[in-house]
């Protein structure tokens, strides 16, 4: 049954949103990435990716950028990097840019970039609940637009001091540098091409609040160990600084198969070592767009295959699973009817999308294989239930065209799914803040309340009296979530 609930509210409490919040959401306030300037020269030219020229047509992924200092031309410039990353990222994705030109510091340096925030794995069902994910990519992966909005999710910097070639045409004059390949370098870096690696006195570690980003998961030494495993190497330790000191650092995934060397220099550079690809290793190829040096008259308007597979595995290759969790009912019943429907950004296994499911808080479970509701990507099961009175725990999984296993809840049997079929004991909960007082006469109050229950509520009164008078009730909206 649905219930109705009288309260008693004295005064106001004004609606709020419900946020990320806690140590789910991380603002680092630190450069993810910098772009140095290199002496030499290179004179070179790598268009466009294919989808740049085939989708034009195409809506693409929503970048939306807010200007600072820049000029006429050097906002064309970063445009036309904006319309290239746009063309290869999913039609879904959603993000902010500030991008600020303005003199830098340091006269070797191009440009810089930072991320915004990231939010935790676990937070948005990501494939790794145990890791954090820049909040751009953190859109794609939940199907939610999370964007931070003109705090920007991508907070960049171009060096306006540097001899910049401006144009779109990939042929910057002799002692210039192209601003088309440095924007699109930096934009990877606000991606989550960016490493969370930090130094102090010999001594590495990694992560915010100790939790790796999802980038950092996929470092590894000649051996093959990653960096992140604590069996292997202890966060906040000599022996890590040795790894990343030593140059034989790579990243491998399951969509980058084959590990890509990372820049690891014997001098650690926050901002540029392990985030980047190794310098000498990645020369007049589209790969050699995240590299840490733009020689002069170098215009690569191309993520290479080994870049754009690398951000596939930090996120922008992507399966989510939809499902709305079942609240606890008092209806008397035999089987339980579950669905789930997947969104992939690849191809992934239709015949294994699976549900586990247990009667006894995982002590033991069964699984069961999903059915196909055509058309579309819907997938369906019943189970049968033992009795009344009955606790039902679950996840969903499915494996995408790399082998990676999604799961819905992403923590899967450690943080299931649950719910009770049975008689309700369940009391509802409710919160309110009232004020002491009131300074100014109003004409009118807005009065807010936090209410939940386990199976549902039909409606939340509040009872109020003016004065001496009647006592009145009335029912409250439901404004969002549990704001009533």
């Amino acid at each position: 049954m649905h219930k109705k609930l009288p309260y008693l509210i004295i005064l106001l409490l004004l609606g709020m949103k419900v946020p990320v919040k806690g140590q789910d959401l991380i603002r680092p306030g630190r450069i993810a990435g910098i772009s140095y300037a290199s002496d030499k020269v290179n004179k070179i030219y790598i268009p466009p990716p294919k989808e740049f020229y085939l989708n034009r047509g195409r809506k693409g992924a929503n970048i939306t950028v807010s200007y600072s200092g820049f000029t006429a031309a050097a906002r064309t410039a970063y445009d036309y990097a904006v319309s290239i990353l746009a063309s290869i990222l999913p039609d879904n994705t959603n993000f902010t840019v500030n991008a600020t030109y303005t003199a830098l510091s340091n006269n070797s340096v191009l440009a810089n970039t930072g991320v915004g925030a990231y939010i935790s794995g676990a937070f948005i069902n990501a494939l790794n609940p145990s890791a954090y994910y820049p909040v751009s990519v953190a859109s794609n992966i939940s199907g939610t637009n999370m964007s931070l909005g003109s705090a920007g999710d991508v907070i960049m910097s171009v060096n306006s001091k540097i001899s910049w070639y401006t144009g779109t045409d990939g042929k910057p004059p002799k002692d210039t540098y192209d601003l088309v390949t440095v924007v699109l370098h930096e934009l990877c870096h606000g991606l989550g091409f960016t490493d969370s690696f930090s130094v102090t006195n010999s001594i590495a570690a990694y992560g915010l609040g100790s939790v790796p980003t999802e980038y950092d998961t996929f470092i590894q030494n000649i051996t093959g160990q990653r960096l992140t495993d604590t069996t292997v190497f202890t966060n906040g330790s000599t022996q890590l600084f040795s790894e990343i000191t030593g140059g034989g650092i790579y990243f491998k995934g399951m969509v980058l198969t084959t590990a890509a060397k990372l820049y690891a220099p014997s001098v650690w550079d926050a901002g540029s070592s392990l985030s980047h690809l190794d310098e000498n290793s990645y020369v007049g190829i589209p790969d050699a767009l995240m590299t840490p040096y733009l020689d002069k008259q170098e215009a690569i308007h191309n993520p290479g295959p080994i870049i754009r597979a690398m951000l596939g595995d930090i996120g922008w290759i992507n399966t989510r699973l939809i499902h709305t969790p079942f609240r606890d009912t008092e209806k008397n019943l035999s089987q339980i009817t579950f669905s789930t429907t997947l969104y992939s950004d690849t191809a992934f296994n239709k015949n294994k999308v699976g549900l586990v499911y247990s009667f006894d808080k995982f002590l033991s479970r069964d699984t069961v294989y999903l059915s196909q509701i055509q058309p579309g990507d819907t997938f369906r099961t019943s189970v049968s239930l033992p009795s009344y009175n009955t606790q039902i725990s679950y996840y969903f999984y499915a494996t995408d065209y790399f082998g990676r296993i999604y799961r819905l809840p992403s923590r899967g049997e450690s943080a299931p799914y649950s719910f009770y079929v049975g008689s309700d004991t369940v009391r509802p909960v409710l919160a309110h803040t009232p004020p002491d007082y009131f300074i100014d006469k109003v004409g009118s109050l807005k009065i807010s309340a936090n209410a939940s229950d386990n199976i549902g509520l039909d409606t939340v009164y509040i009872e109020y009296r003016k004065n001496n008078g009647t006592l009145s009730y009335l029912g409250m909206h439901h404004d969002s979530l549990d704001i009533y």
